[in-house]
């Protein structure tokens, strides 16, 4: 069975997205503003849906994973090691592995670097704000 949101829901979180850019410092906005695409119009809210809407493309097939945590049929609690899997076994490929991974890409960043990161510190700006959206529905 599906999940589906419904836009009234989007809306809504799109408007919290926005309001919460108000809550960072003036020095994490201003990197922020500088990961974000030209598409997003200095707006974070304005890419985090990217996610699901790449992963209708097959070469990002990988990231499905990264959108959930599966915990066994009647079990109550979470396990990092027993529950951050994909569906093929692969360990640490969850919603959990991800935001740690995004998060300390984004640690790495700083402006002097970003043209020398071996990270995409745009895409886990993007990847970290849609998860965290994924997290709270």
């Amino acid at each position: 069975m599906g999940f589906s949101v419904g836009e009234g829901t989007v809306i809504m979180l799109f408007t919290r997205l926005q309001r919460s850019e108000g809550y960072l410092r003036a020095d994490a906005l201003v990197a922020v503003k500088k990961l974000l695409p030209d598409s997003a119009e200095g707006h974070l809210a304005n890419v985090c849906s990217c996610a699901d809407e790449i992963r209708r493309d097959s070469h990002w097939d990988w990231s499905t994973p990264l959108h959930f945590i599966n915990t066994p049929a009647f079990k109550c609690n979470y396990e990092y090691c027993r529950d951050c899997h994909n569906s093929a076994g692969h360990e640490n490929v969850c919603a959990t592995a991800a935001i740690y991974n995004y998060t300390e890409q984004l640690k790495s960043f700083n402006e002097d670097s970003v043209l020398v990161s071996k990270y995409d510190v745009s895409e886990a700006l993007m990847f970290l704000s849609h998860i965290m959206g994924d997290m709270h529905q």
